[in-house]
């Protein structure tokens, strides 16, 4: 019966000890990146590479190190050039890696960074950091991006493929049923804000979006309709 109830202890022991040990650590240093992969979405053609030697790797730790970040921020910026760049982080051989994603513009020779982390945010890099970042991260030369645009407010109404987003609008508006908002914007929005289509958002980003969330949404070049409509190129959600 002792032999037992050691065995069972023991047993009990290793489990917690294995649970403890698949616990993914919160916090992510620079000393643990092991990969960035890259893609340049410029006009044509689209541009992606992985950069993974260690001298590349440790140019970018310590630019990023450098990084200025205004949490909770969001780019109102029309860069020269753009990319998106994923970070691969690696705590443990064992477990899969972690991964952040940003959105990287060059504008006049400086680099600037959007995070989709909200303690991060927007972050700006000087433009001697940026010389050493410019040649990693952006190949091809002399290829501009689209101009891309900025907008923030309610959504007051959404469908499979397309929400509206009205920045005068007040959330206590928006507090009834549809019926009551489509009645409230022909009173007093009609033509007002913009109609968005969410053909380039992906899946899990456009179901998160739903009438009453404030949003913040970047798009390329509008028609002059009124409500305005665009092509979301990306969208979050603003927290109050």
């Amino acid at each position: 019966m002792y032999q037992r109830l050691v065995c069972l202890f023991i047993s009990l022991t290793a489990l917690f000890l294995i649970g403890c040990s698949n616990e993914a650590p919160k916090d992510f240093d620079l000393g643990q990146l092991t990969r960035v992969d890259v893609r340049e979405t410029i006009a044509q053609p689209e541009n992606e590479f992985v950069i993974a030697e260690r001298k590349d790797l440790d140019t970018i730790r310590e630019a990023f190190n450098a990084v200025r970040w205004e949490p909770g921020a969001m780019a109102d910026i029309q860069p020269d050039r753009k990319a998106e760049a994923t970070f691969f982080y690696t705590y443990d051989e064992n477990m899969p890696e972690r991964l952040f994603e940003y959105e990287v513009y060059l504008k006049d020779g400086s680099i600037s960074f959007q995070s989709e982390e909200e303690e991060e945010g927007f972050g700006t890099l000087s433009k001697e950091q940026s010389e050493k970042l410019k040649k990693l991260l952006f190949k091809n030369e002399g290829v501009q991006v689209p101009e891309s645009y900025v907008a923030e407010g309610y959504i007051v109404k959404k469908t499979e493929d397309e929400i509206r987003v009205i920045t005068e609008i007040k959330k206590e508006e928006i507090m009834g049923n549809q019926e009551q908002i489509d009645f409230l914007i022909k009173e007093k929005y009609e033509g007002k804000g913009y109609v968005f289509n969410l053909n380039k958002i992906d899946e899990k980003a456009k179901s998160s979006l739903n009438v009453g969330q404030r949003v913040m949404v970047e798009y390329d070049e509008a028609n002059f309709s009124a409500p305005v409509n665009a092509n979301a190129l990306k969208a979050r959600t603003v927290q109050e």
